[in-house]
């Protein structure tokens, strides 16, 4: 996947960290993607405020299932490792972070939409799906934290544990998403957001966020060491049924 991290010039969005994703296909994550996004996050949380952009259909479809099955017991884990630490860095930006979500959001697709402060959808036939259970993989409790932040009651029981594919104008009306916009309106409500948010106080906002994600924080990292010798193996048996 490419990942280009752009700083925006114009004076009415000035200070606002673009992170798009593109590459060509599904905008899959793999160890160099993951690399390069983990990068681009980092970077990003010097601006006053970050968006997160797919390609035109594609916001993300999660791990990337045609490289990772041939991969060794140890590349798999470190991948994972990857996933989790990219995830939520994501989650802990001291700045707002909009999703810019352009298309498909799937998997570890969808997780990353969730991490972000808010999430700006584009209407059409596109699906918004966490596909781990249906996959026989338990949902990271790290990912569960963030679909609670997200969304509550049925919404998130359809979302987290029955791995529901939502429409964008479904996952609008269920709060997934906060605004839904035609393809071409898209981008131009998503800088006009990030360029309302990064007006706030840089030092206020980033306080008031880690201090209101500090116990789902410490309980996410506590999960990580629990949970992640069971997901591995859940992930790998499903790896295992689909190369067959």
């Amino acid at each position: 996947m490419s990942v280009q991290l752009i700083t925006a010039t114009d004076p009415a969005h000035a200070n606002i960290a673009r992170i798009r994703l593109d590459d060509g296909r599904a905008n899959s994550f793999n160890p160099e993607s993951l690399a390069a996004l983990e990068v681009a996050l980092i970077e990003a949380a010097r601006a006053d405020a970050v968006v997160i952009e797919g390609r035109a259909g594609f916001f993300s479809g999660g791990l990337d299932l045609k490289r990772l099955p041939g991969m060794s017991r140890a590349e798999l884990s470190a991948v994972i490792e990857q996933f989790t630490r990219t995830m939520m860095l994501a989650w802990t930006l001291p700045r707002p972070g909009v999703a810019s979500i352009t298309g498909h959001a799937l998997g570890g697709g969808a997780i990353l939409a969730l991490a972000a402060d808010l999430r700006y959808a584009a209407d059409g036939s596109f699906r918004f799906s966490l596909l781990e259970v249906p996959m026989g993989i338990p949902l990271p409790g790290f990912a569960i934290g963030f679909a609670r932040q997200a969304v509550s009651g049925a919404a998130f029981t359809e979302l987290a544990l029955h791995g529901r594919d939502f429409t964008p104008a479904e996952a609008h009306r269920a709060g997934i998403s906060q605004q839904l916009c035609a393809p071409e309106a898209l981008e131009a409500a998503v800088m006009a957001k990030a360029a309302a948010l990064a007006r706030l106080p840089s030092a206020a906002y980033a306080s008031t966020k880690a201090r209101a994600r500090a116990d789902a924080h410490a309980r996410a990292h506590r999960m990580i060491e629990e949970e992640s010798e069971d997901f591995f193996m859940a992930f790998q048996a499903f790896l295992e049924r689909n190369r067959r």
